[in-house]
């Protein structure tokens, strides 16, 4: 006859048929969300979705604490805190190429009080890690030196220089990408810039907006959020409401610009947009670097890191 199984004999083997059943539904839990790509909200730690996630986690720059986060990653690493209330389809789209913070400065030397190159040096000391150069009046060579002048400055801050015009001078000028008009051929542009550079677009509804393709476009300017001096005549302003709806509409980051200061910068990130470019209050500032910090810690309180 069989010899009988002791009792703590059968307890051992009862509890590791209990630890092999745990081990299968973790298992099963995980390719779970490994099939459906982190699509809609994981009640881990509710983890919003990402429309374009990388294969691993990335580090938007070193030292910062700023998580991507991608369909591959366990439960365990997707903490996240809760959306806010008006978290938009930019919530929901992986904003690894941007610069960070999403604070961008358009120069126009016309309305710079201090020498352009001055006024990039104090922006970027100040924190700010993305300018884009838009000086649309000077020749295409004019416009090539004044980028060889620029890229240093943001080189040593270790930001990126974009281009506003076309891709063919962005890449003349050796710049991180190029900024597109309302209208552009961003699919050729993306083409000649390979897939490391910003393409970004200009945008003033939401048709335009629902019309970008992510496999293309990075981000999209929304503008002029308010009336500006810096553009008379650019357009009607398209208010908190416009952007609100631009920013639910596009598959990518938004930035909202015209007529922005601290105290809009706060009015319009409220509703939406992940970001915002500015030209004329940092042009026009006696002391750019102030402006610069001021905008900051708005983007700062507006977009907390996680922990």
């Amino acid at each position: 006859s069989e010899a009988k199984v002791s009792k703590p004999g059968r307890k051992k083997r009862a509890a590791g048929t209990k630890k092999h059943v745990l081990f299968d539904i973790v298992s099963k839990f995980v390719a779970w969300v490994e099939r459906s790509e982190i699509q809609g909200s994981c009640r881990v730690g509710r983890l919003p979705a990402f429309r374009s996630a990388q294969p691993r986690a990335t580090w938007l720059r070193p030292g910062r604490r700023t998580r991507v986060y991608s369909p591959t990653m366990r439960p365990r690493d997707c903490a996240f805190p809760s959306l806010p209330q008006h978290a938009s389809r930019r919530d929901n789209i992986e904003m690894n190429k941007l610069p960070d913070p999403p604070l961008l400065v358009v120069t126009d030397r016309q309305q710079a009080r201090l020498a352009l190159a001055d006024v990039v040096r104090a922006a970027l000391s100040a924190g700010c890690r993305w300018v884009s150069m838009r000086e649309k009046d000077l020749s295409q060579d004019d416009q090539i030196a004044l980028a060889s002048t620029l890229l240093p400055i943001a080189r040593r801050h270790a930001a990126r220089l974009t281009v506003h015009g076309d891709a063919e001078l962005a890449k003349a000028c050796g710049s991180d990408g190029v900024h597109l008009p309302a209208g552009a051929d961003a699919a050729e542009a993306r083409k000649m810039l390979g897939r490391e550079k910003l393409v970004g677009v200009s945008l003033h509804t939401v048709t335009e907006a629902e019309a970008i393709d992510p496999a293309i476009v990075d981000y999209a300017i929304a503008g002029p959020a308010f009336e500006t001096p810096s553009k008379p005549g650019y357009g009607p302003e398209i208010g908190r409401k416009g952007l609100a709806e631009i920013a639910r509409a596009a598959p990518v980051p938004v930035l909202a610009i015209g007529g922005l200061n601290a105290t809009r910068a706060a009015e319009v990130l409220a509703v939406g947009p992940a970001g915002i470019a500015v030209m004329g209050s940092i042009m026009r500032a006696v002391d750019p670097a102030r402006e610069v910090r001021a905008l900051l810690a708005i983007l700062a309180g507006s977009h907390p890191r996680p922990r």
